[in-house]
């Protein structure tokens, strides 16, 4: 959007000049664009929010390790997830 004077020929007869709001069509473009960017960065701030509070919970919570090699690898014995958490404890 932006400013533009347009004449028109007013009542009497005589032109006019009146400022207007023009929509410039690459302007429309642009912001379609934006709009399109802004969206995506929240949605990767999201997922990378999201990934970092696993992570903390990875690291702070014994049991949730164990209950993510125990899904991440379900064939294993139980011995070796709880070998593989107190690896980490030393």
């Amino acid at each position: 959007m932006t400013t533009c004077t347009v004449e028109y020929y007013g009542p009497s007869g005589n032109k006019q000049n009146i400022e207007a709001l023009c929509v410039v069509p690459l302007n429309n473009i642009n912001e379609k664009a934006y709009l399109l960017l802004w969206f995506w960065l929240h949605l990767v701030s999201l997922f990378a929010a999201s990934h970092l509070f696993v992570l903390l919970l990875l690291v702070t919570f014994s049991f949730f390790r164990a209950f993510v090699l125990k899904y991440a690898c379900p064939d294993a014995s139980p011995e070796v997830h709880l070998e593989n958490d107190r690896g980490l404890d030393h």
